[in-house]
């Protein structure tokens, strides 16, 4: 028999059990507080919003390949892995190639302006800042602002929102094509969509989550990865190009005003396109998935052009007619709207000729 004295445990084990599972509620009741706490400072908040800015995402790297859908229906287009690099404010590169440029010129679109499936010293806007170079003789970065998807309205809030502030000596606004499709799908620039919105709800935790949805009844847009408008085909479209081009001008208007505001000369493109009179076999298959009359919506593009040339000339603003310039054929597009590696060149070529004519020693200022 041990001479050794009990310990505390041995000498009242219910007491110490006791005093431990109090110590392990009152930890649980703690940490029970403070989640109640959180959830319900969190369900205080409510929605959070925020006003999306698209762009390229800043500093990445990130190879692109055209999916196997486009490239079955594209001319000449390959499948392959395409170089798609960003700076860090979102510009892609190659972006500001000079240290200390004597002038900057940024371009803003959609996917007609970003070039994805290309090499990246073979984008138009890339092209025509090294071609504006040899013409003036001076140093020009040409900043890639395009991104695929964004409508007019998108190009106001990226102006706004990192433009502005670098002061370039001039910003070249081209998009058409998807000012139409977004107004032709949903009706309006700020009606809520999961991707191309314009206002959206912050990405929550769960338990958050779980209460925005099942007790304030606020279920957030379901995005479909594949296809963004999927919700929207198949019903049938009426096209009126009198309520589409008004709400068009309205942020031509606003580009133009905004840029002369800030002492920025605004230069206004139309969209090289391959819409004719007599569609391709391809465009009409889409036509028909949108569940929209070729005619009709051939009409309703046509007037977003025209009022391009209307606010261009209106607001004499400088003007670079691409829907006239640029021949409508397979040798300089892969499909209806996007250019390839020789359209690129021309598209560059005049874009740098035209701009050396407004920016140059002899321009208006």
């Amino acid at each position: 028999m041990s001479d050794k004295p009990a310990n505390r445990f041995e000498k009242a084990p219910r007491t110490v059990l006791a005093a431990l599972y109090a110590v392990l509620a009152l930890a649980l009741c703690v940490g029970l507080f403070f989640l109640v706490k959180a959830v319900r400072d969190e369900a205080k908040r409510g929605v959070e919003r925020y006003i999306v800015l698209r762009e390229r995402r800043p500093s990445s790297d990130i190879p692109q390949s055209p999916p196997d859908g486009l490239v079955a229906v594209a001319d000449g287009l390959v499948k392959q892995k395409y170089p798609f690099r960003a700076d860090a404010d979102g510009y892609i590169m190659p972006s500001a190639v000079h240290q200390k440029p004597d002038l900057t010129v940024v371009f803003l679109g959609g996917s007609t302006t970003e070039c994805m499936y290309m090499q990246e010293e073979e984008r138009f806007p890339y092209l025509a800042g090294r071609m504006l170079e040899q013409n003036l003789g001076l140093k020009v970065n040409a900043l890639n602002g395009g991104n695929a998807g964004s409508n007019t309205l998108h190009c106001l809030l990226v102006l706004q929102g990192k433009v502005l502030p670098r002061r370039p000596r001039a910003v070249v606004l081209m998009e058409c094509i998807n000012d139409l499709n977004f107004l032709m799908t949903v009706g309006d620039y700020w009606t809520p969509h999961a991707s191309r919105g314009i206002v959206f709800d912050k990405e929550y935790n769960p338990v958050k989550t779980f209460i925005l949805t099942h007790l304030a009844d606020r279920k957030p847009l379901a995005a479909d990865r594949e296809d963004e408008f999927a919700a929207q085909r198949g019903h049938e479209k009426v096209l009126d190009p009198a309520v589409v081009t008004a709400l068009y001008r309205k942020n031509l208007e606003h580009f133009v005003f905004l840029c002369r505001q800030h002492g920025i000369t605004p230069v206004l493109m139309t969209q090289f396109n391959r819409f004719t009179l007599k569609p391709e076999e391809n465009l009409m298959r889409q036509m028909k998935g949108w569940a929209v009359d070729y005619p009709a919506y051939l009409r309703a593009y046509t007037a977003l052009q025209d009022t391009l040339r209307a606010v261009a000339a209106e607001q004499n603003v400088a003007l670079i007619d691409l829907d006239r310039l640029v021949p409508q054929t397979r040798q300089y597009m892969y499909d209806v709207v996007h250019l390839n590696s020789a359209g690129a060149r021309l598209v560059a070529g005049i874009v740098a000729e035209h701009l050396a004519r407004v920016l140059g020693p002899g321009a208006a200022k």
